[in-house]
C-alpha cells in the first residue's frame, strides 16, 4: 500500500467513521439495533443478486432492503412474534440465501470482500460520493432533531407536537438504505452495524444529552477509524476488523474505568 493510498483511505474512513455514528446514535434512541443487522444481511443478498446478474450494485441492495422490510412489515401484522425475533429471522434468512445464490452461480467475487469489506476497492468518485452523503445525513440530523428526541421518548408525545413521524421513519429508512448501498463494498455486510453501534455505545458511558452523544460517537469512531487503518496499513491486516477490535477494545476499557470512577465517586 503505497502512501497515496493510504492518504485516500485515511480520508475515506474518516468521513465513513462520521456517517455511520451518527446513524447508530439514532438506531439506538429509537431501540431499533437489531435494523442495521437485518438491513445489512439483506444487503448481502441484493449484493450477491447484483454480481450474479450483473447489474448495479447499490440498486441490487437497495432493491433486497426494500423487499425484505415489506416482507416483515406484512408478516409482523400477521403473527405474534416481537419485532426483534423477526428482525433476526429475515437477518439469517436474507444471509442463507445469499451465500446460496453465489454458490449455485459462482463468481470471481471472494465472500470474504462481501463479509468484511475491502477498502482497496476505493475510487476517486467514492469519496465525493461519501462527502455528499455526509451531508445528507447531517442535514438529516438538523431538519428531524426534534422528532428524533420526542419520538425517541414517546410517539404520542410527537403526535402532540405535531410532528411528523411517518415522514422521519420512511426517511431515516431511506437515508439507512442509501448509506448501506453506498459504503457496503469498503465496510462490509458483518462490520457494518458494528461500525454504527460500538461508538455510539461508548458514546452513552461519557455524555450527559444527545448532543454530546453525537459529538462524543462522531470523534471515537474517527479515531477508531484512523487507529485501525494505521494498525492495517503496518501489519498487512484488513481495515475493517482492525476498526471493529479497536472500537470494540476501546469500550471495554472505557467501560471499565467508568464502573471504577461510579465507585469511587
Amino acid at each position: 500500500m503505497t502512501l497515496d493510498l493510504y492518504t485516500s483511505l485515511s480520508l475515506a474512513g474518516g468521513l465513513i467513521s462520521l456517517i455511520l455514528a451518527p446513524l447508530g446514535c439514532l438506531l439506538l434512541w429509537q431501540r431499533k439495533s437489531l435494523l442495521s443487522d437485518s438491513l445489512s444481511h439483506a444487503s448481502f443478498l441484493g449484493m450477491s443478486i447484483a454480481y450474479v446478474f450483473k447489474f448495479p450494485l447499490a440498486l441490487g441492495v437497495a432493491l433486497s432492503s426494500l423487499a425484505v422490510l415489506s416482507t416483515m412489515k406484512s408478516l409482523f401484522k400477521q403473527s405474534s412474534l416481537k419485532m426483534d425475533v423477526w428482525l433476526n429471522l429475515i437477518a439469517v434468512s436474507a444471509l442463507g440465501l445469499g451465500g446460496m445464490l453465489l454458490s449455485l452461480y459462482p463468481t470471481s467475487l471472494h465472500l470474504e470482500s462481501l463479509f468484511y469489506g475491502d477498502f482497496l476497492l476505493l475510487s476517486f468518485s467514492d469519496l465525493f460520493v461519501l462527502f455528499g452523503l455526509l451531508i445528507g445525513v447531517y442535514a438529516f440530523l438538523k431538519y428531524f432533531y426534534r422528532a428524533i428526541l420526542l419520538s425517541s421518548l414517546n410517539e404520542d408525545l410527537a403526535h402532540i407536537h405535531n410532528l411528523n413521524t411517518k415522514a422521519f421513519n420512511f426517511c431515516f429508512i431511506a437515508l439507512l438504505l442509501l448509506v448501506l448501498s453506498l459504503t457496503l463494498k469498503l465496510v462490509g455486510v458483518l462490520l457494518v452495524s458494528g461500525m454504527m453501534l460500538l461508538p455510539s455505545a461508548w458514546s452513552v458511558l461519557w455524555s450527559k444529552n444527545p448532543k454530546e452523544m453525537l459529538i462524543f460517537s462522531s470523534f471515537y469512531s474517527f479515531i477508531c477509524f484512523q487507529g485501525g487503518l494505521f494498525s492495517a496499513y503496518y501489519l498487512d491486516l484488513a481495515a475493517s476488523q482492525c476498526v471493529i477490535v479497536m472500537a470494540f477494545i476501546g469500550y471495554v476499557v472505557s467501560l471499565g474505568i467508568n464502573r471504577v470512577s461510579r465507585k469511587n465517586s
